[in-house]
Protein backbone atom coordinates (compact mmCIF):
# COMPACT_ATOMS: atom_id res chain seq x y z
CA UNK A 1 0.00 0.00 0.00
CA UNK A 2 1.33 3.44 -0.95
CA UNK A 3 1.30 5.94 1.89
CA UNK A 4 -0.30 9.30 1.12
CA UNK A 5 1.96 12.27 0.37
CA UNK A 6 2.35 14.52 3.40
CA UNK A 7 4.06 17.88 3.79
CA UNK A 8 5.19 18.70 7.33
CA UNK A 9 6.10 22.33 7.90
CA UNK A 10 9.60 22.87 9.30
CA UNK A 11 8.26 24.66 12.37
CA UNK A 12 6.44 21.45 13.41
CA UNK A 13 9.79 19.80 14.02
CA UNK A 14 11.23 22.96 15.62
CA UNK A 15 8.32 23.13 18.08
CA UNK A 16 8.76 19.40 18.80
CA UNK A 17 12.42 19.99 19.63
CA UNK A 18 11.37 22.80 21.96
CA UNK A 19 8.75 20.57 23.61
CA UNK A 20 11.45 17.95 24.32
CA UNK A 21 13.31 20.46 26.49
CA UNK A 22 10.37 20.56 28.95
CA UNK A 23 10.88 24.25 29.72
CA UNK A 24 8.68 26.46 27.53
CA UNK A 25 5.98 24.32 25.85
CA UNK A 26 3.52 21.88 27.37
CA UNK A 27 1.65 20.85 24.22
CA UNK A 28 1.36 21.36 20.47
CA UNK A 29 -1.85 20.96 18.50
CA UNK A 30 -1.55 20.31 14.76
CA UNK A 31 -4.07 20.49 11.94
CA UNK A 32 -4.04 19.29 8.34
CA UNK A 33 -4.44 22.03 5.72
CA UNK A 34 -5.48 21.43 2.11
CA UNK A 35 -5.62 17.69 2.78
CA UNK A 36 -1.83 17.40 2.50
CA UNK A 37 0.08 19.70 4.86
CA UNK A 38 0.41 19.44 8.63
CA UNK A 39 0.75 22.81 10.33
CA UNK A 40 0.79 24.00 13.91
CA UNK A 41 -2.59 25.22 15.08
CA UNK A 42 -1.30 26.31 18.49
CA UNK A 43 1.33 25.72 21.10
CA UNK A 44 0.48 25.76 24.79
CA UNK A 45 2.96 27.23 27.24
CA UNK A 46 4.56 25.27 30.06
CA UNK A 47 2.13 27.01 32.45
CA UNK A 48 -0.89 25.40 30.76
CA UNK A 49 -2.59 22.66 32.75
CA UNK A 50 -4.06 19.46 31.32
CA UNK A 51 -7.64 20.75 31.44
CA UNK A 52 -6.63 23.76 29.33
CA UNK A 53 -5.06 21.40 26.80
CA UNK A 54 -8.23 19.29 26.61
CA UNK A 55 -10.40 22.41 26.13
CA UNK A 56 -8.24 23.42 23.14
CA UNK A 57 -9.12 20.23 21.25
CA UNK A 58 -12.11 20.98 18.99
CA UNK A 59 -15.30 19.02 19.64
CA UNK A 60 -16.10 18.55 15.94
CA UNK A 61 -12.76 18.36 14.12
CA UNK A 62 -9.88 15.91 14.20
CA UNK A 63 -6.39 16.99 15.23
CA UNK A 64 -2.97 15.67 16.14
CA UNK A 65 -1.35 16.72 19.38
CA UNK A 66 1.88 16.24 21.26
CA UNK A 67 1.59 16.51 25.03
CA UNK A 68 4.49 16.66 27.49
CA UNK A 69 3.03 14.39 30.18
CA UNK A 70 4.54 14.89 33.64
CA UNK A 71 4.04 12.42 36.45
CA UNK A 72 5.68 11.16 39.61
CA UNK A 73 7.19 7.68 39.37
CA UNK A 74 7.28 5.02 42.10
CA UNK A 75 10.55 6.45 43.46
CA UNK A 76 9.01 9.93 43.81
CA UNK A 77 10.89 11.41 40.86
CA UNK A 78 9.19 13.63 38.30
CA UNK A 79 9.21 12.11 34.82
CA UNK A 80 8.23 13.64 31.49
CA UNK A 81 7.15 11.59 28.49
CA UNK A 82 5.81 12.74 25.15
CA UNK A 83 2.37 11.49 24.18
CA UNK A 84 1.20 11.64 20.55
CA UNK A 85 -2.57 11.97 20.31
CA UNK A 86 -4.75 11.45 17.28
CA UNK A 87 -7.94 13.27 18.24
CA UNK A 88 -10.95 11.87 16.36
CA UNK A 89 -14.07 13.21 18.10
CA UNK A 90 -17.35 11.50 17.36
CA UNK A 91 -18.78 14.77 15.99
CA UNK A 92 -16.08 15.01 13.30
CA UNK A 93 -17.04 13.91 9.81
CA UNK A 94 -15.98 10.47 8.66
CA UNK A 95 -13.89 12.07 5.90
CA UNK A 96 -12.07 14.22 8.48
CA UNK A 97 -11.30 11.23 10.71
CA UNK A 98 -10.16 9.14 7.72
CA UNK A 99 -7.77 11.90 6.59
CA UNK A 100 -6.09 12.04 10.00
CA UNK A 101 -5.82 8.26 10.22
CA UNK A 102 -4.34 8.08 6.70
CA UNK A 103 -1.50 10.46 7.62
CA UNK A 104 -0.93 9.37 11.21
CA UNK A 105 1.87 6.83 10.70
CA UNK A 106 3.78 9.16 8.42
CA UNK A 107 3.43 12.13 10.76
CA UNK A 108 4.26 10.39 14.04
CA UNK A 109 7.57 9.20 12.55
CA UNK A 110 8.68 12.86 12.65
CA UNK A 111 8.82 12.54 16.46
CA UNK A 112 11.12 9.68 17.49
CA UNK A 113 10.93 10.39 21.24
CA UNK A 114 7.20 9.72 21.54
CA UNK A 115 6.62 7.31 24.44
CA UNK A 116 2.92 6.65 23.85
CA UNK A 117 0.48 6.95 20.94
CA UNK A 118 -3.22 7.37 21.69
CA UNK A 119 -6.25 7.45 19.41
CA UNK A 120 -8.97 9.34 21.26
CA UNK A 121 -12.63 10.01 20.46
CA UNK A 122 -13.46 11.80 23.72
CA UNK A 123 -11.84 13.14 26.88
CA UNK A 124 -12.32 9.81 28.67
CA UNK A 125 -9.80 8.31 26.26
CA UNK A 126 -7.34 10.94 27.49
CA UNK A 127 -7.83 10.58 31.24
CA UNK A 128 -4.62 11.87 32.83
CA UNK A 129 -4.36 9.07 35.38
CA UNK A 130 -4.89 6.41 32.72
CA UNK A 131 -2.11 7.86 30.54
CA UNK A 132 0.16 7.87 33.59
CA UNK A 133 -0.61 4.20 34.32
CA UNK A 134 0.34 3.22 30.77
CA UNK A 135 3.54 5.27 30.84
CA UNK A 136 4.63 3.91 34.21
CA UNK A 137 3.99 0.43 32.88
Amino acid sequence: MVEPELVVQDNCVLFYEQLQKHDTLKAIIFTIRNESAVVIERGLSIDSDYETFLRRLPKDKSRYALYDHSYTDAQGDTENRLVFITWLPEQATEADKALYMDFKDTFVRCFPEVALEVNAVDEQDLAYDELTKVLVG
